[in-house]
Parts: C-alpha cells; structure tokens; sequence
C-alpha cells in the first residue's frame, strides 16, 4: 500500500495458505489463515487501511474464486465476493481494488464492498501503477484481431481506451502513454490519441519500462533506452 503497509502470504504446512500483515515499520499487524483454497494474489489498499486476498479452488473442474477484504488492523471481514471463475489478480486502485478476471474487470469499494464493472471481455493482461491506476488488455489470444487496452486513474475515471495493433507479451504505463511489447517491436500509444509509433528494438523486448518520455528495455545484458516520438517526429 501507498502508506508502506505491506503483506506477504505464504503456503504453510498446517494450513492451506496464510498471510501476514506489516505497517511500514516492519511491525506485524495481523495473520489469518486459510484452510482451504490457494491465494493467487494479494494486496493491500492505497490508504492501508485493508488488505484483499483472492483465493481459487477447483469445482467440477470448474475454478471458483472468493475476494475477501479485511480491515488491517482487526482482521474483521468487511466483504467478500464469490465468483465462479477465475480471478486473475486483485490490485489497489483509488479507494479499494480492482479485480481482474477471466472474462472483464471491476472494482470494489474496500469500505463497502459494493462492486462495479468497468471492462468486460476476454482478459489477456493486467498491470498496476499505484501512483496512477489500473490497466487491462482483453483480445483472443494469439490474434492481433480486437486487441483493446483500457486503463482507469485512482477516481476510477477512464484515462484510455483504444485498439492495440498486437497482442501484447507485455505492458506498461504511466501518465501520458501506454506501451506494449510484441516480438521485436514495442507500440507506444499517447492518451490523447497524437501518437501511434511502432518500434522496432532490434531484439526480443520483452523487458522492458516506461519512465516519462521513454522506454528502457532490458535484453540479456543490455539496458536500451528508447525515445518515443512526437507526432511530429519518425521512429529513434
């Protein structure tokens, strides 16, 4: 969490997972253990005021999911949310989460619980920037056909929407741009739709960062800095 509160959950040998909550002076907050289920992402909220653990079994070889929120300093359930699929991540986002799943994304308030869709489809990657929101890809995999990104600021408020022009290994972004990774090329998207730039870095990017005006990208040994172009400007 923004506030340094952290949490770490672990596979124990007398339970089927466990966690443990921290504040930023290493001090232990809480532990709750779970008896059955696999957690499969955890985290805690902005304000550190909650943590949200999301927990997976298998039904009739069918996942089932549960999120559940607790207060971090009680360890009191304040909600939790029963799903029959699979639930991807869980991410801090504004004042609670967002919930990726197999098929669509959607918050939920941590004071609440109350839930509230924001993507629907096929869901092929997710990332995080707590400074500034959350951000998901859904698309057929393997196909470059309806590939859309979306990303959503700390209000919840939609900051990007667009086509992708590939399936993406792998995804960034920041305040300003989007760029996702494919083969040897990386798109960089502006939010205000000036620029579209395909790069190619002359290696396998799947590695890599973006950092204000440019994308580091990390292939064996070597760390290549890349400018994205102004509308103005062709490919560095």
């Amino acid at each position: 969490g923004r506030n340094g509160t952290y949490c770490v959950a672990t596979y124990p040998e007398d339970c089927a997972s466990k966690i443990y909550l921290y504040n930023k002076d290493n001090a232990k907050l809480l532990s709750l253990e779970f008896d059955f289920g696999l957690i499969n992402s955890v985290a805690v909220s902005d304000s550190g005021k909650s943590v949200a653990v999301s927990i997976i079994n298998a039904e009739g070889g069918e996942y089932k999911s549960n999120v559940v929120i607790y207060e971090s300093k009680s360890g009191e359930k304040i909600a939790e949310l029963k799903k029959d699929e699979l639930v991807y991540s869980v991410s801090p986002i504004g004042k609670g989460y967002a919930v990726a799943t197999a098929n669509g994304t959607f918050s939920v308030d941590e004071g609440s619980g109350d839930e509230n869709e924001l993507h629907t489809g096929s869901i092929q990657n997710i990332a995080n920037r707590c400074d500034i929101g959350f951000a998901a890809v859904s698309g057929i995999k393997d196909s470059a056909d309806n590939v859309r990104a979306v990303i959503y600021g700390s209000k919840l408020d939609k900051k990007f929407e667009g086509k992708l022009d590939a399936m993406p290994n792998n995804m960034d972004f920041n305040s300003k741009y989007i760029a996702v990774s494919k083969d040897n090329y990386i798109y960089a998207y502006s939010f205000d739709g000036s620029i579209n730039e395909k790069i190619n870095t002359g290696f396998t990017s799947g590695k890599f960062a973006l950092v204000g005006d440019k994308i580091y990208v990390i292939n064996n040994s070597i760390l290549t800095a890349l400018d994205i172009p102004d509308e103005t400007e062709g490919a560095k």
